[in-house]
Parts: structure tokens; C-alpha cells; sequence
């Protein structure tokens, strides 16, 4: 039995619900001299949980925050809070609205890569956001940008334009826990 079956037979057990489907993604850094992203702070934390939870957005939106070690946590005022406050958060604008977030992975432990944690936005912006993505890794010296996003057209479609490619084909289940942690 695989190590895949094995924990599918546990979680299936347990009674943990499966929320989506996952995939690892990467693409090269560009070098670029310009960049549209800007770095956003607290005072910007209005205008970016404005955006995360409007579901209209996108179909089937990245819920989950995640952290390099795949470890997802749901994206609350206060974990957006604590990543602004880190300079985490980088915002794309045009006309003074802001049109797409990305939260750089606070546990990135890798010199050469920029590990996206969250990505959302206008469907239509999302190309131009992960390219951006690619031009602030290069400018940091990073050479890789990676990210864990949902399987489906709109990220597929934009991910595919902005170069990036699926790491093993793999699909990663993500799944609510029904254990109850105490402290």
C-alpha cells in the first residue's frame, strides 16, 4: 500500500472532509527592471481583506494561506494582519484600487526561491500578477517563484500564461481536520 492510500485510508476514517484539490507550481524569476507590485503595509489592510473575501472574484478562489511545509491555515483578519505587519503582502493597482494580493510565505526557508502562501485577484489581472510575482523574486535574488494553487480553469489558465508549470503532476488534497484540538 502506498504512503497516498494509507493516509487517504486514515483521513477517511477519521471523517475529515476534503475542501479541494491542490497543485505545486513553478516558474523562473524575470529580470526586469520595472515592477508594478507594491509592498503593502497596515494601512493597506482595508482595502486588502476587502478583496479576499469578495467571492465573486473567482469560482473557485485559493482559500488557504500555505505555508512551505504544506501546512494550510484559513486566511483570517489576523493572519493578514501579522503578514502585512511582516511586509509580506505585495498588491497590484491600477486607478487606486487595489485589483491583486499575493502574501509571500512567511516560513520560506530557501535562499533561491519565492514561495507564494496566497494569491488572489480579478480573473483578468492574475496573469499580470503572478508575472509581476516573477519580476519582484528576480529583484530580491531569488531564482524560482513557487506556489501551491487550486486545480481549476482560472488559476490553470493564468498560471500557464505567466510560464508557470506543474511540479510532478501531483495533486494535493486538502482536507478539514474533524479532530478537535485542545490546548
Amino acid at each position: 500500500m502506498s504512503d497516498n492510500e494509507l493516509m487517504l485510508k486514515i483521513i477517511s476514517r477519521r471523517g475529515d472532509q476534503k475542501i479541494d484539490s491542490y497543485s505545486l507550481y513553478k516558474a523562473d524569476a524575470i529580470a526586469s527592471e520595472t515592477n508594478q507590485l507594491i509592498q503593502l503595509d497596515l494601512k493597506d489592510f482595508d482595502d486588502s481583506w476587502s478583496l479576499i473575501i469578495r467571492n465573486y472574484l473567482l469560482y473557485k478562489k485559493q482559500t488557504f494561506y500555505t505555508q512551505l511545509i504544506p501546512k494550510c491555515q484559513t486566511l483570517t483578519p489576523e493572519l493578514l494582519k501579522e503578514c502585512l505587519l511582516g511586509g509580506k503582502v505585495f498588491g497590484l493597482r491600477e486607478n487606486e484600487r487595489l485589483r491583486g494580493i499575493a502574501i509571500q510565505s512567511y516560513s520560506e526557508v530557501s535562499e533561491e526561491e519565492f514561495y507564494i502562501g496566497y494569491l488572489h485577484g480579478e480573473p483578468e489581472i492574475l496573469t499580470v500578477l503572478l508575472c509581476e510575482l516573477c519580476k519582484l523574486a528576480y529583484s530580491l535574488g531569488k531564482s524560482v517563484v513557487k506556489g501551491l494553487f487550486p486545480l481549476n480553469d482560472i488559476f490553470a489558465n493564468a498560471l500557464s500564461q505567466a510560464a508557470f508549470q506543474r511540479i510532478h503532476q501531483a495533486e494535493i488534497g486538502i482536507y478539514r481536520s474533524s479532530l478537535k484540538i485542545t490546548s
